[in-house]
């Protein structure tokens, strides 16, 4: 298999362990760094790309250079090299707000989310939720960056001090207090939950980032976390994500899927392989495996990892 790796920064731990997976099974890879220089040169970089033959594409993005990394994605799939996520699969997943629309309308709960802009709507949201303690989330989130705990409009005058709320449009969305201050992370790749863990985080009117801090063990689903979460990829459309979750009583709330998961604390804290799972997944998608199968996302023999 001929694999490209669309790396924003190739030298972080999940580009480095899919390259080193992918070499270590005897595939050919190349690594095309996207940085500001390449942003004006779109063109020129996909042809120099499809000038050899490439089997697989795997997008590895930040929030920042999220929107090139997509339509690039969407140009080399209009040229027949398939992606390890689909361009309409990323697109469902580039704006929060609308990632939280697109699981409503499958019926998939999550915590009551509001658009709010300065001060002023974030008091509004606050009023409608019933005066509860709130989240503060940036548009373009990723892997827990920009996301903030606020109990009172006084701790969101601070927080949206920030530089990346002034102006902005951002989130706003219901605190879950039955949740303990845990939340829960499955992996997702190819229809099955590969790998999980559970973070213990700590919440206070003065921290910073909510999921900052705090510490993590690797767990396994119950049968309803993981249908949720095999659920809302499916609803997605995606192969590859992880999928943060909250328990609470009789309920289970997402709260965040993401198109281009971290690798390293989900390795770190499981042990699991997760690199070699997701390298697995191309050379089903690729053909290259004889024990190729579609497969059924809610199968429950793939609820849990091991």
């Amino acid at each position: 298999m001929n694999a490209l790796l669309l790396a924003t920064h190739p030298e972080c731990y999940s580009t480095a362990r899919l390259k080193e997976e992918l070499l270590r099974v005897g595939h050919h890879v190349e690594v095309a760094q996207l940085d500001s220089s390449l942003i004006g040169g779109k063109g020129a970089l996909i042809e120099n790309l499809v000038e050899g033959s490439i089997d697989m594409v795997f997008p590895r993005f930040g929030a920042k250079r999220r929107i090139f990394v997509d339509q690039l994605t969407k140009d080399l799939e209009d040229r027949q090299i398939r992606s390890i996520n689909s361009y309409e699969s990323l697109k469902n997943t580039q704006y929060k707000y609308q990632l939280y629309q697109t699981l409503n309308e499958h019926h998939l709960l999550t915590p009551r989310t509001w658009i709010a802009r300065g001060l002023e709507g974030f008091e509004q949201a606050f009023k409608e939720a019933g005066n509860v303690p709130m989240v503060i989330k940036g548009m373009k989130h990723h892997e827990g960056n920009s996301i903030f705990y606020s109990p009172t409009p006084k701790a969101a005058e601070k927080i949206l001090s920030l530089p990346e709320f002034r102006g902005g449009e951002f989130l706003v969305q219901e605190f879950i207090s039955e949740s303990c201050d845990e939340s829960l992370r499955a992996f997702v790749v190819g229809g099955r939950v590969v790998a999980a863990m559970r973070k213990h985080n700590e919440t206070s009117e003065d921290r910073s980032n909510l999921f900052s801090g705090g510490h993590a063990d690797s767990i396994r689903l119950k049968s309803n976390e993981g249908t949720l979460a095999l659920r809302a990829v499916k609803a997605l459309g995606l192969q590859v994500a992880s999928v943060d979750l909250i328990r609470c009583a009789r309920k289970c709330y997402i709260l965040d899927v993401n198109a281009a998961p971290d690798l390293y604390e989900i390795e770190k804290i499981t042990h699991v392989n997760v690199a070699e799972k997701v390298i697995e997944l191309a050379e089903n998608i690729c053909h290259l495996r004889d024990e190729y199968r579609q497969i059924n996302f809610l199968d429950e023999s793939f609820y849990i990892h091991n």
